[in-house]
């Protein structure tokens, strides 16, 4: 199937050679425009996957058992129960319950919301080597 429609090719003037050349270029800038847009998606897709990637590779059990049992640590000696600290940060009961069991890979937010309604910096909490 040929690019140019057969009147254009049978017509050699100076014009219609103008004007089969702005149907080639629009095409090409069209096809160019959707190879870019795709290219961006493409991209866009590899990064989310690759964010995807990192969060479960960066999913380390033994710290995050560490850090639930630090908070779990500090809001018992300080008599405050789970459920309390709960509404006191906003969150769900269940929610500081998978956290104090290393069962979910919580946000910083999270952690500066528990040290905070705990009174003790964030460090503290992810403190590896607590004194007990």
């Amino acid at each position: 199937m040929p690019l140019l429609s057969t009147s254009l090719q049978e017509n050699k003037g100076p014009t219609k050679k103008w004007l089969a050349l702005i149907v080639l270029r629009n095409s090409f800038d069209s096809f160019s425009c959707h190879f870019k847009f795709l290219r961006r998606i493409l991209s866009n897709l590899e990064q989310i996957l690759d964010f995807f990637l990192l969060c479960e590779y960066y999913r380390e059990e033994k710290i995050l058992k560490q850090i639930g049992s630090n908070i779990r640590r500090v809001h018992k000696s300080k008599n405050i129960s789970q459920e309390n600290l709960a509404n006191e940060c906003e969150m769900d009961y269940s929610q500081v319950n998978r956290m104090e069991l290393g069962k979910v890979n919580f946000s910083i937010s999270y952690l500066f919301r528990i040290a905070k309604a705990l009174g003790v910096s964030p460090e503290h909490l992810i403190d590896m080597h607590p004194k007990k």
